[in-house]
C-alpha cells in the first residue's frame, strides 16, 4: 500500500514539473561545476551571505562572464554594499572571445579606477550576442589598497567549474594583474583543483570562501570573477504540496539548457 501510494505521488510530482514550472518553481541561473551539482544562484547568495556577508566587507565586487550571467543578477539586488557586472542580460548565453577576457584584463588596482573601469572595457570586446546590463550597485572603488585608507586589504577569487585555454588564460590574467599588490590575496578554483588551489565544484568554492573569510574584515574589500560555463535551471521547492505527506521532502533543481 505504501509503495503504491509513494508512486502515486511521484507521478503528481513529474506532472506538477513539467506542466505547473510557473506556478511552483522559477529559473534560475547556475554556474557550472568540474563534479556533482551546479551551484544555483540562490545557493551562491546563501554562501556569500554566509561567508562573506556585507557586514564583513568593505565592498562586494562580483563579476559574471558565464552564460545567463544576467540571470544571477536579481539575487543580489538589494544588497546595498555588493555591486554586480554581467556579461549578459536574463536568458543570454555568453561567447568565447567576448566580455569575459576584456574583462579579466582590466581587473586590476590603480588610482581612481572602479568597476564601470573593468565593465566598460567588457562592454567594449563583448561578442555580438552578448549585451551586457548596466551595472548593479554602487561603483565599487578598485583603489590600491591603503592601511590608511578606505580599502586595507583585497581578497579576489576567481572560479573556473570545467575550464579550458582561455578560461585558464583568464585566470592568469587576473593574477598577475594583482600580484605584487601589498594586502591582496587571488584565490583560484577550477577544473579537479590542477592549476588551481581548489577543485571548480561546489565543495572547492566553499572552502575557499571559507579560508578568504577567516581574514575578512570591514575594511577589505572582495571580488568574484566567475568565468567558463552557467546553465538555467528549472527550481522547484514543492514542499508546501507534498510536506504534509513527505516531511523531508526539500528544494530541487532540473538541469534546463547548457
Amino acid at each position: 500500500m505504501k509503495s503504491k501510494m509513494f508512486l502515486m505521488n511521484l507521478i503528481v510530482v513529474c506532472i506538477l514539473c513539467m506542466f505547473s514550472a510557473t506556478a511552483f518553481g522559477e529559473e534560475c541561473g547556475s554556474i557550472a561545476t568540474s563534479a556533482g551539482p551546479s551551484i544555483l544562484d540562490k545557493d551562491l547568495d546563501d554562501l556569500l551571505d554566509q561567508y562573506i556577508p556585507e557586514s564583513s566587507a568593505q565592498s562586494r565586487l562580483l563579476i559574471f562572464t558565464e552564460c545567463y550571467a544576467g540571470d544571477k543578477l536579481d539575487d543580489f539586488a538589494d544588497n546595498p554594499k555588493t555591486t554586480v557586472i554581467s556579461a549578459t542580460v536574463a536568458g543570454q548565453t555568453a561567447q568565447y572571445g567576448g566580455y569575459h577576457d576584456d574583462a579579466a584584463d582590466s581587473l586590476y588596482a590603480g588610482p581612481g579606477r572602479t568597476a564601470d573601469d573593468v565593465h566598460a572595457a567588457g562592454i567594449a570586446g563583448k561578442g555580438p550576442g552578448e549585451t551586457p546590463p548596466p551595472r548593479q550597485g554602487p561603483n565599487a572603488s578598485l583603489e590600491p589598497t591603503d592601511p590608511a585608507g578606505t580599502i586595507k586589504s583585497r581578497h579576489v577569487l576567481v572560479f573556473n567549474g570545467m575550464p579550458n585555454a582561455q578560461d585558464n588564460a583568464d585566470r592568469d590574467a587576473i593574477e598577475n594583474n594583482f600580484a605584487g599588490d601589498p594586502n591582496t590575496t587571488v584565490t583560484t578554483c577550477g577544473g579537479n583543483g590542477t592549476g588551481y588551489d581548489y577543485p571548480g565544484t561546489r565543495a572547492g568554492l566553499e572552502a575557499a570562501l571559507n579560508d578568504i573569510s577567516a581574514n575578512m574584515s570591514p575594511d577589505e574589500q572582495f571580488i568574484l570573477f566567475v568565468g567558463d560555463h552557467g546553465n538555467l535551471e528549472d527550481y522547484y521547492d514543492l514542499s508546501s504540496i507534498l510536506g504534509p505527506i513527505y516531511p523531508g521532502i526539500g528544494p530541487f533543481a532540473l538541469h534546463d539548457t547548457a
